[in-house]
């Protein structure tokens, strides 16, 4: 499998348990490695925001698809009511033909799945963010190499240190 399959697959099966795993993988720092973490984190974090993006296009097309389904449904109520001789629905009575629509009831469901996704995907995101930040850190203060000891600064010369002049 590729890796872009891996991710949609990962995007389909997107539960808790799955959220749980990805981020206790994705958030690892392998201290014997940081010069490879740093070259992996941007591809990582590219992947999984587009990931994202992914996951933000089927929940608008699902909001779309959802209105499309409500106006079906109101006209249908409109039509049904026009048609029994009782005039004109009231906004009330189209809102509830909505609610009892499956079709609407159905895309709701699926609406509020592909939010939750896209939600978990974000956090996912931000763990990312957050790793980065903690590599920069790291490589900042001299973890090095493949000891896994950090490096100790070395020490400043007097000039650096402020005196007092008299």
């Amino acid at each position: 499998m590729t890796k872009a399959t891996d991710l949609l697959l990962a995007y389909e099966n997107l539960d808790w348990e799955v959220y749980i795993t990805l981020s206790e993988d994705l958030t690892k720092i392998s201290l014997r490695n940081i010069d490879d973490e740093l070259a992996k984190q941007a591809a990582m974090f590219s992947r999984y925001a587009g990931l994202f993006e992914y996951a933000k296009r089927d929940s608008e097309i699902l909001e779309i698809e959802l209105n499309e389904a409500a106006s079906d449904a109101k006209i249908r109520a409109q039509t049904e009511c026009e048609a029994a001789g009782k005039g004109r629905p009231t906004a009330n009575l189209l809102e509830t033909h909505v609610n009892l629509d499956p079709t609407c009831n159905s895309l709701a469901k699926n609406l509020v799945d592909a939010k939750y996704r896209l939600g978990l995907l974000k956090r996912l995101m931000e763990a990312l963010s957050h790793k980065k930040d903690m590599l920069v850190q790291i490589s900042r203060s001299g973890w090095r190499g493949t000891s896994g000891k950090q490096r100790r600064p070395t020490p400043t010369s007097t000039s650096a240190t402020c005196r007092r002049s008299s």
